[in-house]
């Protein structure tokens, strides 16, 4: 295989692989089988120098002068290669349009969604309101004085706070209350 046999296949590949990358690669791997394949078709049927002969000269005999209809020929099956190629290649460049408008839809609805989510969010926390605490207030003084009925008469100030998940400065105040309103006595 000489030296445009091996161009021809290192253009085949790049022109495969280049594809999903990138149109400019695709089109040297084109250009570069193209001309892999000239010369291969140039110089397949010309038989090396001998190894005593010098390439200073062209051998006339050697040239495919001689063979103009067969080269014109094979040149033709290369231009035509090269255009159904073309139209690959421009068949692939309308894919990947198609795909990249595809693409861009699907972003667009993305970030639709995303912002649609960024406002619920966000509206949900604005309408979160802060828990506030009411204090449920009751009147304290009938509790200690059923406490007080409950315990035979006596009170300890600090286990009747504890038990009553109150203060002892309140159940003075209660105790007092009820003093005054003749309801407890003082022993």
């Amino acid at each position: 295989m000489n030296t445009g046999g091996i161009a021809a296949i290192i253009g085949f590949f790049i022109m495969l692989f280049a594809i999903p990358l990138s149109p400019f690669l695709v089109l040297f791997g084109l250009f570069l089988f193209l001309i892999g394949v000239i010369y291969y078709a140039a110089t397949k049927s010309t038989p090396p120098p001998p190894p005593t002969q010098t390439r200073t000269s062209p051998n006339i005999e050697t040239t495919r002068s001689d063979k103009p209809e067969e080269t014109r020929n094979e040149l033709n099956n290369v231009y035509e290669d090269y255009n159904q190629l073309q139209k690959t290649v421009e068949e692939l460049r309308e894919e990947v349009k198609r795909k990249d408008e595809i693409i861009q839809k699907l972003r667009e609805k993305i970030e639709a969604e995303g912002k649609k989510v960024l406002t619920q969010t966000e509206t949900m926390q604005t309408k979160k309101k802060t828990p506030t605490v009411k204090l449920i207030t009751y009147d304290i003084d009938p509790v200690v004085y059923d406490y007080v009925i409950a315990h035979g008469g006596t009170i300890n100030l600090k286990k009747a706070a504890q038990e009553l998940g109150t203060t002892v400065e309140e159940i003075k105040n209660a105790i007092e209350r009820l003093k005054k309103a003749k309801r407890l006595t003082e022993a």
